[in-house]
């Protein structure tokens, strides 16, 4: 229902409005007026007059409607998108209620001392977890199958796929998709997979791959069909906003990065 209210407000056009009204005005010239005008003569009298000023008057109001019709449509999108937001954040809230239903796995944060003992793998786990954590806790929907979610310290590395895809309370956009990086000193970096990086820079944390850099547009399509299948991936691919989540030794998330089409750096998020 939230797709057709989009669907819908995106195919209101003032102008396709007005090129019907011409192609009415252009039907009752010559369709209605044309004709009776061929036998005007058994018509009453002053009726063709009556026909002929009716037109005239259509035409001109089509020529004035332009501004009052847009403003109509403007509202009746407002209308329908607000609709379809508070139709996704409802059902959002229904999916979080559903996965809350389900056996709580409690986090534990650890001692930093603690951590830095761990191996990387545990790292990464541990960065994923809290990152997950705090998107929950900000109201946002897991839409992970429970198979691609990490679960607890003792869990496998998934591999190198998305982190985290997320339905958001209060869109736009209606999706957020995230990656994960663990920090354990200055310039070094734990993937969710285990792997160590150091870099200069946060864009440097993310690594080229055959499908273009990670957590570009390109690399996240690649994989959002086989982490959440075919139809919620159409849906996330329509509008999504791209993250890339610092998480620090002390299990906070310590920054949140905007990320643009190609991976680069647009700005943070107020944490």
């Amino acid at each position: 229902m939230a797709d057709w209210c989009r669907d819908k407000a995106k195919s209101l056009a003032v102008q396709d409005i007005i090129n019907r009204w011409k192609v009415l005005n252009k039907i009752f010239a010559d369709e209605v007026i044309g004709r009776l005008s061929k036998v005007e003569y058994a018509l009453p009298n002053g009726a063709m007059s009556d026909l002929r000023h009716l037109l005239a008057e259509s035409q001109r109001l089509q020529n004035q409607a332009v501004r009052p019709l847009q403003s109509a449509v403007d509202e009746v999108k407002g209308t329908l998108n607000g609709i379809a937001n508070a139709l996704e954040k409802e059902v959002g809230g229904l999916q979080a209620a559903r996965v809350g239903n389900k056996t709580p796995v409690r986090l534990e944060r650890h001692d930093p001392n603690i951590v830095r003992g761990w191996n990387n793998a545990k790292k990464g786990l541990y960065g994923e977890l809290i990152s997950d954590e705090y998107m929950v806790n900000k109201g946002f929907n897991n839409l992970l199958p429970d198979n691609r979610r990490v679960r607890s310290l003792e869990d496998a590395p998934k591999g190198r796929g998305i982190d985290g895809i997320y339905g958001n309370p209060n869109p736009p956009p209606p999706y957020i998709v995230t990656e994960t990086k663990f920090r354990t000193a200055v310039g070094e970096y734990v993937d969710s997979d285990g792997t160590l990086t150091r870099a200069k820079n946060v864009e440097g944390l993310l690594g080229n791959t055959k499908d273009g850099k990670q957590m570009s547009n390109r690399w996240i399509k690649n994989r959002l069909e086989k982490e959440i299948g075919d139809a919620q991936a159409r849906k996330v691919e329509q509008s999504y906003e791209s993250w890339l989540m610092i998480v620090g030794p002390d299990g906070k998330v310590e920054t949140i990065y905007k990320l643009d089409q190609n991976a680069k750096v647009v700005g943070t998020v107020k944490i």
